[in-house]
C-alpha cells in the first residue's frame, strides 16, 4: 500500500505538517512547475522567512529557493492548522507555489526574519 503522505515535516514550532499524496497529485496537475520543489517546500515549513496568518490558512514564505525564471520569487506554502481543544496540533499543506509579490489583503504579518533572528510582528498589516 502506498504511503498516504507525500511528505511529513515538523514546522518551526515542532508541529507536524503533512501533504497528502492525493493532494500532491492534484496539485501537480495544476502547478507542474513546482513538483520539483518538494524539498524546498519542506524547508519553508521548517524555517520560513515570513509567516502571514490569514483566515484561509497560514502563508509561509521564503525567498531565493527558486531557480531559472523563479529565482526572484517567493516560494509560498499554504498550511491549514488544525485545532484540538483550542490548541493547534498539526497542519495540512493545501498548496505551494511561486509568487513574485507577497499575497495582498487583510492578512497580518506575524513573524519575519531579520538579521538571523525571528521577530514577532504583532499588529503589522501587509497589503
Amino acid at each position: 500500500m502506498p504511503e498516504p503522505y507525500k511528505f511529513q515535516v515538523k514546522d518551526w514550532l515542532g508541529r507536524t505538517v503533512r501533504m497528502s499524496r492525493r493532494n500532491f497529485d492534484i496539485h501537480a496537475l495544476r502547478r507542474v512547475e513546482t513538483t520539483e520543489y518538494v524539498v524546498e517546500a519542506q524547508q519553508v515549513i521548517r524555517d520560513s522567512d515570513l509567516i502571514i496568518e490569514n483566515e484561509g490558512g497560514n502563508y509561509l514564505c521564503s525567498f531565493g529557493l527558486g531557480k531559472g525564471k523563479y529565482r526572484h520569487c517567493h516560494l509560498v506554502v499554504v498550511v491549514h492548522y488544525h485545532m484540538n481543544e483550542g490548541v493547534v496540533k498539526d497542519g495540512t499543506v493545501s498548496t505551494y507555489h511561486f509568487m513574485r509579490m507577497l499575497p495582498e489583503g487583510p492578512k497580518e504579518i506575524r513573524y519575519m526574519w531579520m538579521s538571523g533572528a525571528r521577530y514577532r510582528m504583532e499588529g503589522r498589516q501587509h497589503g
